[in-house]
């Protein structure tokens, strides 16, 4: 009997997922043995990657996301910038199509450059601080490349697995997990019930200062993210898989975040499964209603039974000097809030947002810093050219859509993220990848029998 995960005749065995899912499984278990050497699992991980990935997917990755792991690891070791060095790498492996497509992207890149110029006026025409000038270029520099990666990874979607990339993407999730522990010195989860050891256990150490909190070099956030990012790949084209390889993703993209206990991942997590379970066509509304409320109350019920004083500090918010705690996010956005008012209409300047002196702190939010940096003015040139490429695109997302192809979905858990966590540098890739879906839509456009099968 072969062991299939998916539905076609292609087995688990010849994709490398079976062996991807057993690595998986090895590094869930050494979180509570943590025996083997975070070095065998980096080697392991990545080999996986560039082994069983073609081009475009290893392009994709080594781009967007290695720098981030490699990165953070070597961070740890006291070697900087080794992540980097991956990105020249991506682009080298796809430079080929990138010139093949020059007209496409640049066509697509447009909107995103005209962005880039209101931000460069913004910051060159306020004072404060001399941040802005590399929030500027690092802001440039990793749009474009996102806007390259997803444009591209798209624009050849034909020859792209998704599947493949989720499973990597939730692989990654929990050698993060692993990686944390090893690196940031924790002690791990206490029992396969520990409900967000990684947020508990890094506040506790942080406080405490019984390590420097600059050692923190992976954010308890990081691991859900990449494994909500793997679920939402699954999601664009999860028509195509069997229930083992649902289940499957599902339930790994949970315990990763159950272990993390960051708020809106699993916010995120629970509204993707909203929108799964409605889009299932063999139920009637009705059942699709009750499995909702099921899930819920559920949910509710299985971390409320569990007694842990991180699922209080998540799920409930406490009142600090007067404003509601979220992580010490309510003042900085307060202070968001306070530099909009001073200036509503250009802003304070892009790059030019300061928390009690400091330029490098932000909002914790994408809106508030844009309001806050750029203005109404700003922000409302930035809606308008995000609501034309949008709609330019709707007939094409409709299209594949009907195809049973969803590549929106892969949006939710960046802009989840932006809402709540990180700058405009590394968010960017929010605006990215709305550019690269109308990029897309211009290759539907100029080639649309290849997207008829």
């Amino acid at each position: 009997m072969i062991f299939r995960f998916t539905n076609s005749n292609v087995t688990l065995r010849n994709k490398g997922e079976f062996f991807i899912a057993v690595l998986t499984a090895i590094i869930l278990v050494d979180l509570f043995l943590q025996l083997i050497s975070v070095w065998v699992f980096i080697v392991l991980v990545f080999s996986c990657q560039i082994f069983y990935c073609n081009k475009y997917e290893n392009a994709f990755i080594f781009i967007l996301f290695v720098p981030m792991v490699i990165g953070a690891f070597f961070t740890s070791l006291g070697v900087a910038g080794i992540g980097g060095f991956f990105v020249p790498l991506g682009l080298i492996l796809i430079w080929k199509d990138i010139y093949k497509a020059r007209t496409l992207l640049i066509k697509g890149y447009v909107p995103l450059f005209i962005i880039f110029i209101l931000f460069g006026f913004s910051a060159y025409f306020n004072d404060g601080g001399d941040y802005y000038a590399i929030k500027l270029l690092n802001t440039f520099t990793y749009g474009t490349l996102s806007y390259i990666g997803f444009s591209i990874l798209f624009i050849n979607r034909g020859s792209v697995r998704f599947s493949l990339l989720a499973l990597i993407f939730l692989l990654m999730g929990i050698f993060l997990l692993r990686l944390a522990i090893e690196i940031n010195n924790l002690p791990g989860p206490s029992n396969l019930f520990h409900f967000g050891f990684l947020r508990e256990q890094t506040n506790v150490y942080g406080k405490n200062a019984l390590i420097s909190i600059d050692d923190f070099t992976i954010s308890y956030h990081s691991p859900g993210f990449f494994s909500l990012v793997g679920l939402s790949f699954f999601l664009t084209d999860s028509k195509k898989y069997s229930k083992l390889m649902n289940w499957y993703v599902w339930i790994l993209t949970f315990i990763v975040i159950f272990y993390t206990g960051a708020r809106q991942n699993l916010l995120a997590y629970i509204i993707l499964l909203m929108f799964y379970i409605f889009t299932l066509k063999k139920y009637s509304f009705i059942y699709k209603c009750l499995a909702i409320g099921t899930v819920g109350v559920v949910s509710t019920l299985t971390l409320l039974s569990i007694n842990s004083d991180v699922i209080q500090k998540v799920l409930l918010s406490s009142t600090i000097s007067g404003a509601i705690e979220a992580s010490g996010r309510s003042e900085l956005i307060s202070k968001g809030l306070e530099l909009f008012n001073s200036s509503p209409l250009w802003g304070v300047g892009y790059g030019h947002y300061s928390f009690r002196g400091v330029f490098e702190v932000y909002p914790h939010n994408i809106i508030v810093e844009l309001l806050s940096e750029i203005g109404i003015f700003g922000f409302s040139c930035i809606i308008i050219l995000c609501c034309y490429a949008v709609f330019k695109s709707r007939q094409a997302l409709l299209f594949l859509n009907k195809h049973n192809f969803k590549p929106y979905l892969v949006l939710f858990p960046l802009l989840v993220r932006a809402m709540i966590s990180l700058n405009m540098t590394l968010n960017i890739i929010v605006l990215s990848f709305i550019f690269s879906l109308y990029c897309f839509k211009l290759d539907i456009i100029r080639r649309p029998l290849k997207y008829k099968s």
